[in-house]
């Protein structure tokens, strides 16, 4: 430790042009010697419970710093340091996170000063609960839960949710947030937001990692602009006023998709439109006796919208255009992300996805015609679906209505092959869509969403397992599918269950996630009577159907603690059960707030009216087990009907996860060691359980991570792991912690299928392969459809060398080389939960 010292000492001296020692620069003003000494004991202080180094973190503390450096920038300094050991073991992670949060505790002042602070930025029923109620609600608040936050968390908590002042940046000329909220006192805000006077279990649940909302709602609750939706579902009518805005005689309402979006881009809102009704190229256009643009001139003109009405200055709007594959410039719809073209043909900055008959599939699979036809010429076919759907078509077809004729896999592969260059279009079946909904009294479905509010603001994310290409980062999503109409903007309201923090004692607690699912419940129901609604037809149509989406996140963090590998049979029981669970206490929730302030408007004549839960429509029975009661509660529902049409959707969660720590949804983990870089620098991500379990082993070292590095951040194969059996487990190691592209895809489909009869919206399923070919995706998809699933494909994620960077590693004889890792081509700036 001495020598250490005297280095250090040495090394301040160096690095002065005065050849003195280094100062820094006190919270007075006062200047002062920097003491090695103090830097190491303040790490140690904060390292409780902790394998970390001390004084390595505090050596590269020393080499970053300049003479006159301020206090928090040292303890800045020292947060950053801590992160970047971080693929040596997660607690460095950890580490990090815990000088970030106490940097930040030293600059704010807790829950009463910041709210009086900042009390002109929150809306009046916000003010009043809080004045009446402060000293109640600053007993609850415990901010050593602060510490939890590991590094890349905190950093997204404080700079994406905890409330503050904006200033001018002289230095990067830009307004920036300054943030005055403790995460404490930003869980405390949406607790007394979302659940009124229950705020107390909602802040702890919230602040324990048991329950996470939306991005919207975490970052708007209490503000004077209230808007804590997530999406908007949304079909264009052909017409003018449909497609730029002005009152529409047909619906007897103002309409239009252009000012729609403006609301709703403006206040943070992401779109899912479905663009079928717009006639096609050289239509008759009757009131003018001239002929349509099509489908590419309006497309161009939202595009550059997407541009211009941004999301409150933060990032771009974001749109997804859904179209059938009957529709006559389907082809047109496809292409108009590529990069090359001519640039009148292309809309880059939308999203596409194709809303896919079992018709068209069938003829796929019978290698049989297929036509395009024109709305305008054939109407209806956005209105049906199934038989009715069917008939209307092949009638269109015999009287030759149709525009084209093709091979139905002509069109199939150029999905499938735009798919593998681009990870897009999104790819959901109608059929399934439409048989397994609670709205079927409402309407055909005619698309699903696209959220969109505050995003991670990540350019491009890298993994440590080979030149991996994430097509599309986990930024969009769409899990979401509601009847809409144009005069009908649907919207929903988002939240999800941590899972991994519900494992107590080695077993999961279903008790705690049927309690943890019917506050969000509670929650939800109350955030559609508080809104603010940017868009008036979606305040109608919220307030008549109340739907909700509750998902999850870190499925596959449970299975690890549990020592499960993620396609065993085991975790694929856990996986149902779980998910039994969460829809079975939705509906539970549900009733009760019906028996209390009666069913949603358009209740009488749905599915759950008539007795039809979603189980019911995937076929699968419901005995009753000692999870759930399943024969009181039809009985219950009979009686006292539902509070709200739709309960149950898997959104990606992006944000959210790498706040609280989790992996991403349902998914497999994809990789186990990792870089993601963000607009606040790079972070390194590891597997801690993996690293838990090396430890208990005896095998996590250097040459242990080295060689998971080199091995592209997976362990399978590796020699040191041979037929090593995971702690406590009966699996081998490699089993336990294969990444999403080691575990089947038809695998996955199953699962997701089982986990089907459980979810009342849908799925941002993604799919990973390691090397996508059309006759791969073909089969994966193929299944996918004949599973019955909703969502056949969100993104395609694949490995392609692309963009490669490097890492450090250290060879076998202790010298350091560059190991090539890829990043990301396309990145997207949108919201995730």
């Amino acid at each position: 430790m001495a020598d250490v010292h005297e280095k250090t000492q040495s090394h301040f001296k160096m690095s002065s042009n005065a050849n003195t020692e280094m100062q820094i620069t006190n919270r007075k003003g006062d200047r002062m010697n920097v003491r090695f000494d103090l830097i190491t004991d303040h790490i140690k202080s904060l390292s409780g419970g902790l394998k970390i180094n001390a004084v390595e973190v505090a050596q590269q503390v020393i080499r970053r710093m300049v003479d006159g450096i301020t206090t928090v920038e040292l303890n800045l300094l020292a947060a950053s340091a801590a992160a970047d050991y971080t693929a040596n073991h997660y607690d460095y992670a950890t580490l990090a996170g815990r000088l970030l949060m106490y940097e930040h505790g030293r600059e704010t002042e807790g829950f009463a000063k910041c709210y009086n602070e900042l009390k002109h930025m929150f809306n009046e029923d916000y003010r009043r609960f809080v004045d009446a109620h402060m000293d109640d609600i600053t007993s609850e608040i415990d901010y050593s839960r602060d510490m939890n936050f590991q590094y890349f968390g905190g950093e997204a908590m404080l700079s994406k949710y905890a409330a503050g002042n904006m200033y001018f940046d002289e230095d990067e000329k830009k307004m920036k947030k300054r943030p005055r909220e403790r995460p404490q006192d930003a869980y405390m805000r949406v607790a007394i937001t979302v659940a009124g006077e229950e705020y107390a279990e909602c802040y702890d649940m919230l602040s324990r990692h048991l329950i996470s909302h939306a991005t919207p709602t975490m970052s708007n609750s209490g503000y004077k602009c209230q808007q804590l939706g997530s999406c908007f579902l949304c079909r264009t009518d052909d017409s003018i006023e449909g497609m730029y805005g002005g009152y529409s005689e047909k619906y007897g309402s103002y309409i239009g998709m252009f000012p729609d979006f403006a609301q709703g881009s403006k206040y943070g809102g992401g779109f899912g439109n479905s663009v079928a009704d717009i006639r096609t190229r050289h239509s008759l256009v009757r009131g003018t006796n001239g002929t349509s643009a099509g489908i590419m001139p309006f497309l161009r003109a939202t595009n550059e919208q997407v541009l211009h009405v941004d999301q409150s200055g933060r990032r771009k709007g974001a749109q997804a255009m859904y179209v059938p594959a009957w529709y006559g410039e389907v082809d047109a719809v496809i292409e108009s992300r590529n990069d090359g073209g001519p640039e009148h043909l292309r809309a880059r900055e939308l999203f596409t996805a194709m809303w896919l008959s079992d018709l068209f599939m069938q003829r796929v699979i019978d290698d049989a015609d297929w036509t395009l036809m024109d709305p305008n010429v054939c109407p209806g076919l956005s209105d049906v679906y199934g038989d009715e759907f069917k008939q209307l078509y092949e009638r269109y077809e015999s009287e030759g209505r149709g525009l084209k004729t093709i091979k139905a896999r002509t069109l199939w592969f150029k999905i499938i092959d735009t798919a593998i260059e681009r990870g897009t279009p999104y790819v959901l079946f109608k059929d399934h869509v439409n048989r397994k909904t609670n709205h079927q009294n409402l309407g055909t479905i005619t698309n699903s969403n696209l959220c969109a509010g505050k995003s991670l603001d990540i350019p491009d994310i890298r993994y440590i397992r080979s030149p991996v290409r994430y097509r599309q980062l986990t930024q969009y999503r769409a899990e979401i599918v509601q009847y809409c109409a144009p005069d009908y903007v649907s919207t929903c309201n988002l939240a999800s269950l941590v899972l991994p923090n519900m494992v107590v004692d080695g077993k999961f607690d279903f008790d705690l996630l049927r309690r943890c699912t019917h506050r969000l419940v509670k929650n939800i129901d109350r955030i559609i009577d508080i809104n603010f609604y940017a868009i008036k037809s979606s305040k109608r149509s919220n307030l008549e159907t109340r739907p909700m989406a509750i998902g999850v996140q870190g499925l596959h963090d449970v299975f690890f603690k549990l020592g499960l590998p993620y396609d065993c049979e085991e975790a694929a029981e856990l996986d149902h059960q779980i998910f039994e669970v969460i829809y079975h206490a939705f509906l539970q929730q549900s009733c009760a707030l019906a028996k209390e302030k009666g069913t949603y408007a358009r209740y009488e004549g749905s599915p759950v009216s008539k007795g039809i839960l979603q189980p019911d429509m995937w076929g699968v029975p419901t005995p009753d087990n000692e999870r759930c009661n399943w024969t009181q509660l039809r009985v219950d529902i009979a009686k006292y009907g539902i509070r709200n049409s739709l309960g149950v959707g898997l959104m990606p969660t992006a944000t959210t996860a790498h706040i609280v720590d989790s992996t991403e949804s349902f998914e497999p983990r994809s990789s186990n060691l990792g870089v993601r870089r963000t607009d606040n620098g790079d972070f390194t991500q590891v597997n801690k359980y993996m690293v838990r379990d090396m430890e208990k082993l005896g095998l996590w070292n250097e040459e242990t991570k080295n060689a998971i590095i080199k091995n592209k951040g997976s362990l399978k194969g590796l020699a040191i792991l041979r037929d090593v059996k995971a702690p406590g487990s009966s699996y081998d190691m490699e089993h336990v912690y294969a990444d999403a592209y080691e575990i089947k895809n038809k695998l996955q489909v199953t699962r997701m299928a089982a986990r089907g009869a459980y979810v009342d919206q849908t799925a941002s399923f993604n799919l990973h392969m390691d090397k996508p070919t059309r006759w791969v995706l073909n089969a994966v998809l193929m299944f996918a459809w004949r599973s019955g699933l909703k969502t056949g494909m969100y993104y395609l994620r694949s490995k392609a060398a692309h963009d490669a960077v490097q890492i450090t590693v250290t060879d076998d004889a202790g010298a350091q080389k560059k190991k090539r890792i890829s990043s990301s081509g396309i990145s997207c700036d949108a919201c995730v939960l």
